[in-house]
């Protein structure tokens, strides 16, 4: 795929961007040699850059400024998405498609809660899950369960008590002992 060059909005003639995400300098120190940018992380993860225009400093995310030149947005929509969770990817993923894409407010909520639930990682898939075990009073070894929250689903118990148990603030949870492991 080739790359593409555009002026970025409000510095035009002195930086452009990429579709694959590159910030390149027209006039680099002052002796009109061009050069990439080096690209930093914010506390979020996502991509900055920081360019200068008339002695001032900006900062901005790297995927706002291709959306700003790639991407029509006839609708006027606010919000920009990255396809692919990884807040890091500005350019294009394994399947060679552009990975931002323009959503609404409500539409990018939707799109967040619809991708949480079906990426969650429940019971064994969880790396911060735990797995717990259940006995009976006389620690007699019952079963064994991926999480607490596999637990809640199956057997319909808070799993609040579930994790006193666990955590020995208290004897015995609905008739059993739990333990992680």
């Amino acid at each position: 795929m080739q790359e593409i060059r555009r002026n970025i909005l409000w510095f035009e003639w002195l930086y452009q961007v990429s579709n694959f995400g590159r910030i390149k300098s027209l006039f680099y120190r002052k002796k009109r040699k061009e050069s990439l940018l080096k690209i930093q992380k914010d506390k979020d993860w996502y991509n900055i850059i920081w360019i200068y225009k008339d002695w001032k400093h900006y900062t901005f995310r790297i995927c706002r400024i291709k959306a700003q030149a790639f991407i029509i947005n006839k609708k006027n929509l606010p919000q920009i998405n990255h396809r692919d969770w990884n807040r890091s990817n500005d350019g294009y993923n394994m399947d060679w498609k552009d990975n931002l894409e323009r959503l609404s407010y409500s539409d990018n909520q939707k799109h967040s809660y619809r991708e949480l639930w079906r990426r969650i990682m429940i019971g064994k898939e969880n790396p911060f899950s735990k797995i717990t075990n259940q006995y009976d009073l006389e620690w007699n070894f019952i079963k064994s369960w991926w999480s607490i929250m596999d637990i809640q689903r199956s057997l319909q118990i808070a799993n609040q008590s579930i994790s006193k148990c666990c955590l020995w603030k208290r004897k015995s949870c609905w008739g059993f002992i739990r333990k992680h492991i």
